[in-house]
């Protein structure tokens, strides 16, 4: 049972870094400057929504 915890653990912890790093990648420092567009195909879409949610998302 404690290994089966431990992978989980490290699911969740790994799963947590990628998000970061993707988050990172899509809106780097700056982003939300007049005019910058984040560089992925649904940049527009991920603008949209983070804009109308009122923050960086």
């Amino acid at each position: 049972m404690i290994v089966f915890g431990a992978v989980v653990f490290g699911v969740v912890l790994g799963a947590a870094v990628f998000a970061l790093r993707q988050h990172n990648r899509m809106f780097p420092k700056g982003w939300d400057r007049t005019g910058w567009e984040p560089r992925s195909t649904g940049g527009w879409f991920v603008t949209k929504f983070t804009w109308l949610s009122g923050g960086r998302g």
